[in-house]
């Protein structure tokens, strides 16, 4: 049943933290997403304020502006270096038939070979007459949009809504890679803005506009080595940008996360594909569940090493006990050699279990060790995850330790060659609270004790019941400062020893559980601990035939009491007459007590 329970608590510690790291990895994912989202959204919308810039230029203008005053405007606003990505900026006219003439006098009076291109049937012409910078753009001067249906369209639909708008997709006549493309436009009309569909189509002038090649945008708008994921665009099904190739430095054949993210942008309907990328499968690369599955498992190899060990010497001390108890009245000479072997296998036995803490203890320094030397010495090169596992490594390192150090002390109570011998109470009480004086300072707390007598038992033992009884009251504290009182009282062949608390208490239902190794009403965050304190304490009062029980009620404090059985002195061992163990020298000064 240990091993089965080591086993499911190793399998839900490794699950839980997959299932921590999965979720992690998920949350910062989505994180870059939005990011993503909202530095597209940001950038557009840049580029929307310079249209309406170049709109309330022409406004403020009369209605329309010359070339020299829009390369003004151009050069004022320094597109190609506050708004990367963007090909130029520029002006489209309205020209009707019976004004194309007009128009076209007008244009060339500053450049002599503008014309209107290309020809096409449609009545409406709504030729490029500025565009700059003019170097690579060459070509989209004098261009009609009206001849191609994505262009025009979006036009109209600026004309009509009085909104910037963007094109489908389109392929730009300067952009020689004839990669997929889009126009941005802002309407502007004679006379200001309108509100009515009517008058818009009647006063509409033209629009300033911007051209885009997509793979330049999303270039400068979201530089490669500065997010772990690959993009994908898509138009109406129509594929404007896609990272998703193999010949892409960072692709990853088969990535963790996936995204799909519709955006409205003016008009148009963008789909974003987001994957993560290879570099993201790297900077989240953790082997902290893995670890955790491996030491679980070797942990649980090794308590199969022991438990089979002591098994089997379990099983030869009992063989030896029956092949003895059998041989008993045959050969009183064979029954002290059995004696004698029993005896030596349990000295084994002991041996055994100090080796094992020992060498159990032995790794777990080390591992502290080097986990603070490397916190220490490489401090600077840790980010915040990574101080905080060196930190989770440590604590369960010294945890690991502490509990080690209990299980010893639990395995050697009752045992040894130290005897029994009269034990001034008083003094243990003292030695307890010097040896707690600094946990008592720093909860200013209060101990203090009645007249205690003198019993029958083994010092160190004496002293670690006390011990162990007044740091539990310490520790196991309401938020008020702890006062703990020991007293003792005869009972017929007894000694009745009580050590009482204000603190938080034990509910009736776990005052026989409490006494269980590794039993805990808390958990460790609350308070600390192994959870062997009181298994210690009964496993000293039972091996001097005593009784120890609690008295409490949640949230009303408690009460642990203790019997010790009135021994009589044996006058070879001590020198004294024969006569029950008494309160001797009780009202001495004890120059150790502390806390009251």
């Amino acid at each position: 049943m240990v091993i089965l329970g080591s086993l499911l608590l190793t399998f839900f510690a490794w699950h839980y933290s997959s299932s921590e790291k999965q979720a992690r990895m998920e949350a910062q994912f989505d994180r870059v997403v939005e990011r993503v989202m909202e530095l597209v959204l940001e950038r557009m919308g840049k580029y929307e304020d310079a249209l309406w810039g170049g709109v309330a230029l022409i406004n403020t203008s009369g209605g329309d502006v010359p070339f020299e005053s829009w390369q003004s405007y151009a050069q004022s606003i320094h597109i190609q270096q506050k708004y990367p990505g963007i090909n130029g900026i520029g002006v489209i006219h309205s020209v009707d038939e019976n004004g194309l003439e007009d128009y076209l006098s007008q244009q060339r009076i500053t450049r002599p070979n503008f014309n209107v291109h290309p020809e096409h049937e449609n009545d409406h012409k709504l030729p490029i007459s500025y565009i700059l910078p003019i170097e690579g753009n060459e070509k989209a001067v004098g261009l009609d949009i009206a001849h191609e249906s994505n262009r025009f369209t979006a036009a109209i639909k600026a004309r009509d809504t009085g909104k910037a708008q963007i094109t489908g997709p389109i392929t730009l006549v300067q952009d020689q890679s004839r990669t997929p493309g889009f126009l941005f436009y802002a309407p502007f009309y004679k006379g200001g803005a309108y509100q009515s569909h009517a008058d818009r189509q009647k006063h509409f002038s033209g629009m300033v506009y911007a051209p885009f090649v997509v793979k330049k945008l999303m270039k400068g708008t979201l530089e490669r080595n500065k997010r772990q994921v690959g993009i994908g665009i898509s138009d109406m099904d129509q594929v404007l940008y896609d990272e998703h190739l193999r010949s892409e430095e960072d692709y990853d054949p088969h990535p963790i996360f996936k995204r799909t993210v519709d955006a409205e942008l003016f008009g148009r309907v963008w789909k974003f594909d987001i994957w993560s990328s290879q570099s993201f499968r790297v900077s989240n690369s953790d082997n902290q569940p893995l670890t955790i599955l491996i030491g679980g498992i070797l942990i649980d190899c090794l308590l199969i090493l022991l438990f089979v060990s002591i098994s089997r010497s379990s099983n030869r001390a009992l063989k030896l006990a029956d092949s003895m108890t059998t041989q008993l009245e045959a050969n009183s000479k064979v029954l002290q050699s059995y004696a004698q072997e029993l005896k030596q296998s349990n000295n084994d036995l002991e041996q055994f279990a100090f080796i094992a803490s020992h060498d159990l203890q032995e790794p777990l320094r080390k591992v502290s060790s080097f986990c603070s030397l490397l916190k220490n010495e490489h401090n600077d090169q840790l980010n915040d995850e990574g101080k905080l596992y060196l930190d989770f490594a440590v604590d369960g390192a010294t945890r690991m330790k502490n509990l080690i150090q209990d299980l010893l002390t639990f395995s050697k109570i009752g045992s040894g060659q130290v005897k029994k011998v009269s034990i001034d109470a008083n003094r243990a009480f003292d030695a307890a609270v010097f040896d707690l004086s600094i946990l008592i300072k720093d909860t200013k707390a209060k101990v203090s004790k009645g007249d205690l007598p003198s019993v029958y038992a083994k010092q160190r033992e004496l002293n670690q019941l006390l011990q162990n009884l007044i740091s539990n009251s310490i520790r196991y504290r309401s938020s008020k400062p702890p006062v703990i009182f020991v007293d003792a009282t005869s009972q017929g062949d007894d000694w009745l020893f009580s050590v009482s608390d204000n603190g938080i208490g034990i509910q009736p239902e776990y005052h026989d559980q409490v006494f269980g190794i590794f039993k805990r009403l808390h958990s460790k965050k609350d308070y600390p601990g192994t959870g062997i304190g009181l298994a210690i304490c009964k496993r000293i009062v039972d091996g001097i035939n005593g009784k120890i029980w609690i008295e409490s009620d949640a949230n009303q404090g408690c009460t642990v009491f203790f019997t010790i059985p009135k021994q009589t002195i044996n006058r070879d061992y001590l020198g004294v007459i024969d006569e029950p163990v008494t309160a001797w020298g009780t009202n001495q000064p004890h120059p150790h007590s502390l806390g009251g």
